[in-house]
């Protein structure tokens, strides 16, 4: 779906939801997964990650699955190959809809990238979309609740039906 497709309260709301999102994570709330890349540590939401592509969802929802990524119990992920934690930090902002690609890709450039850092972002970032961000992270988190992956605080309440 486009940004012409929605209408200006919809566009609002998908910022909005990206917006509390960052700041939850910033703050440290709900965060439920904890990324460790050379010395590192990244607070994140895995649901949020799970958004970015199926590499995430078998990583988080298995305990792991590719070469580049290492899941323990403890809703840890570690990126043995990744020396330069600024870098997966970059892939998250995009991932949160903070940056867009394009804003990733200048920022990793600018750092003189290697041919393993787009790797990462190839492998574990979103596809390239005409999307805006907030609007790829809300259709998708949308997408993963209809699913009922990463569905996973159930609250009972004391009401009978």
């Amino acid at each position: 779906m486009a940004p012409g497709d929605l209408d200006g309260v919809q566009l609002d709301a998908c910022e909005y939801l990206a917006q509390r999102l960052r700041q939850l994570r910033a703050e440290g709330k709900y965060c439920d997964v904890v990324l460790v890349a050379g010395g590192a540590r990244i607070a994140a939401h895995r649901a949020v990650l799970a958004t970015a592509s199926t590499a995430w969802q078998q990583a988080l929802h298995t305990g792991g699955s590719s070469d580049d990524v290492e899941a323990l119990p403890s809703a840890e992920l570690r990126f043995p190959r990744c020396a330069r934690p600024e870098v997966l930090q970059l892939l998250i902002d995009h991932i949160y809809a903070d940056i867009t690609l394009d804003q990733a890709i200048g920022q990793i450039q600018g750092k003189r990238c290697c041919r393993d850092v787009m790797r990462l972002f190839q492998a574990l970032g979103p596809a390239a979309s005409p999307e805006l961000p907030s609007l790829r992270l809300a259709r998708r988190l949308s997408q993963l609740r209809g699913q009922g992956i990463f569905c996973d605080t159930v609250r009972r309440l004391g009401v009978r039906c």
